[in-house]
């Protein structure tokens, strides 16, 4: 709805455009016509033609401003209903990977089973994160009430690579959606850059602290969450952490990347209001 508004906003000031010049270009006609008693019909022709190019540009605008709205809602719907679908089966994809690492529990295969597991949940995360990014950045927002403690538990199971520790617990206004690419950008930034053995999040109020027991930060603090931000030669885009700032903007919290005691990366998310 707010990008549809954007578009009529669009719209309104080109009609306004529009309708200023053609009144001026009249005015000028009217004008000229009144205080000229030679060469009206020069007047007439030019003034006509100029009325006549000034109005065609202002429809042309008008239209093209309309097919943008068309071309933007089809490519919008065209990612929403490929981004389901492909969730969809990598969530099935996911799901049987999961029960084939518990039937090979304490078998060599095992192993594999479970990379195949933390391979799905980076690719569907990849795959979200694509997605929010091609959206407007006046994405709308859908807040409820969520148990941040029980949320968080429910999505640890997705990751048996690394141990994901809740202390504390609160219950947040948050958009669902926005909250489940925050936290997996969170754990998923421990493990491929801090390669951290496990991940604290301790929540206490309006505030999400989270600490990992990984490799100590050696970037700078102050461009974490710019985008294509590389702080290490292994270092991918910086979408993730991006993202995490940018969304945590959308439902209200003031982000800090600061270092913990032993050097490794500190991410607080304090929110300010619902």
């Amino acid at each position: 709805m707010k990008e549809n508004k954007l578009i009529d906003w669009k719209i309104i000031s080109a009609v306004i455009w529009l309708v200023f010049t053609v009144s001026l270009a009249s005015w000028w006609l009217a004008l000229g016509l009144k205080y000229s008693t030679e060469k009206k019909t020069m007047i007439v022709t030019e003034g006509l033609t100029l009325i006549f190019f000034v109005a065609g540009g202002g429809v042309a605008l008008i239209y093209y401003i309309l097919q943008e709205r068309k071309r933007n809602f089809k490519l919008n719907q065209f990612f929403a209903s490929a981004n389901h679908e492909l969730k969809t089966y990598m969530a099935s994809l996911r799901l049987r990977a999961e029960g084939l690492s518990e039937d090979l529990e304490g078998k060599p295969e095992a192993e594999d089973a479970s990379k195949i597991v933390s391979d799905t949940v980076r690719l569907e995360l990849q795959l979200e994160n694509s997605l929010i990014f091609s959206e407007p950045s006046n994405r709308q927002v859908f807040l409820e009430e969520i148990d941040l403690a029980d949320y968080l538990d429910t999505i640890k199971e997705q990751w048996p690579n690394i141990d994901v520790l809740v202390e504390g617990s609160t219950t947040l206004k948050v958009d669902k959606r926005m909250l489940e690419v925050i936290t997996k950008n969170l754990i998923q930034n421990a493990i491929v850059h801090a390669k951290a053995p496990s991940i604290r999040f301790s929540l206490e109020g309006n505030k999400i602290t989270v600490s990992n027991t990984g490799e100590k930060f050696s970037g700078e603090l102050d461009r974490l969450g710019q985008m294509f931000y590389r702080h290490q030669h292994q270092s991918r885009s910086g979408i993730g952490l991006y993202l995490v700032q940018t969304l945590g903007q959308s439902i209200n919290f003031k982000t800090e990347f600061a270092l913990s005691k032993d050097g490794t990366l500190k991410i607080i998310m304090e929110q300010i209001d619902a």
